[in-house]
């Protein structure tokens, strides 16, 4: 029913009683106050009180910002937008729980933040470049003008997001790109292939060029280590093809099944060795269990973390029941293994990976 009525003052008050008690009907009761043209300033100040306080549920907070973005009135939008801005950098509110913003929530917060113009372009960056969700990233395009900041500024913004490893975040750079006046700076191998596929379809440039390697993409979502521009495809060689689907299956497992993405992750680190001992020690033969147990001199002493890291790994995989159902040095039955062990492993890998981009040449 409430989806029928009109907007009226004597509602607005019970509304958000009942929303305080009944957070479940958020979306119906937001939309309710987002038909207004222009929000009543008791109505205005109510909402405000409600968003000041307890955040018990943040997507009811995100639903009501979102709904009174367009039609709330100064002075309660300028003090709204204040309150947005101080919860969005982390000033902390006393006697209340500061709790990081969901996603939802902080999206809401941003948009307040950028269309009322409260954030600097330093301070627009540092949201981009330190968000972890790529849905609340892309949604800053949504919101930024460009006039806000100046050309300059604008179009800088556009080219850098260019160049995020997050598909999504560089597509929506790409669609502004298209869209407004943004010239691209060179050189653009560099730009996300998604971006890429965009730009060349709508002629502002010419060629994608060659896809770069999943492997580092894998390599940063599974250790959750910075993304870098190091060359897989180089490195492998021949092999790059085969360590790709290697590297989708351990993404998969990822999330649903840490076992088998360990145990599919110490199929990758074996590929890896294998290279390893080809360049560092020519003519040796190669069996990953056996190198990691006793390696040559010319391979342990430059990548000492490496051996260390994958031999941990290694250790966990031969006592994981998706690798054997028992163990063939004991006989004892393997087990399921757990996040903690990915947990624990997870430093040595880390330590592994950075040791070969620093020290061995794609």
């Amino acid at each position: 029913m409430l989806g029928r009525v009109d907007p009226y003052h004597t509602l607005n008050k019970r509304l958000l009683i009942v929303l305080e008690n009944h957070p479940e009907y958020s979306e119906s009761i937001a939309y309710y106050f987002s038909r207004y043209n222009r929000l009543p300033q008791k109505a205005a100040q109510r909402i405000i009180r409600f968003l000041s306080g307890e955040e018990l549920y943040h997507s009811v907070h995100a639903d009501l910002l979102r709904a009174t973005l367009a039609n709330m009135q100064d002075p309660e939008r300028t003090e709204l937008t204040n309150f947005c801005y101080r919860r969005l950098f982390g000033q902390p509110r006393r006697g209340y729980l500061n709790l990081p913003p969901q996603p939802s929530y902080k999206e809401a917060l941003i948009a307040w933040s950028v269309r009322n113009r409260r954030v600097s372009f330093p301070e627009l960056e540092c949201l981009r470049d330190d968000e972890v969700y790529w849905w609340v990233q892309k949604s800053i395009f949504r919101e930024l003008e460009k006039d806000q900041f100046g050309r300059a500024s604008f179009g800088e913004f556009v080219n850098d997001s260019l160049r995020f490893s997050e598909a999504e975040t560089a597509r929506c750079a790409a669609a502004v790109m298209i869209s407004e006046p943004v010239t691209l700076s060179r050189p653009y191998g560099n730009v996300n292939l998604a971006a890429k596929r965009s730009l060349k379809a709508a002629g502002i440039i010419k060629y994608t060029g060659r896809p770069q390697s999943i492997v580092n993409s894998v390599l940063h979502y599974v250790l959750k280590r910075p993304h870098n521009s190091y060359d897989w495809r180089r490195f492998y060689g021949r092999k790059h093809r085969q360590a790709e689907r290697i590297a989708v299956l351990v993404k998969q497992c990822f999330e649903a099944d840490i076992d088998a993405c360990m145990a599919r992750m110490d199929s990758l680190c074996d590929l890896i060795l294998e290279e390893l001992v080809r360049r560092l020690s020519p003519g040796t033969g190669y069996g990953y269990g056996s190198i990691l147990n006793s390696p040559p001199a010319a391979v342990s002493a430059p990548v000492p973390n490496v051996i260390s890291g994958f031999k941990a790994l290694h250790n966990l995989r031969i006592s994981s029941i998706t690798a054997h159902p028992r163990s063939l040095r004991t006989g004892v039955a393997t087990r399921r293994l757990k996040h903690s062990d990915y947990t624990n492993v997870r430093p040595s890998l880390i330590g592994a990976f950075d040791e070969i981009e620093r020290t061995i040449a794609p």
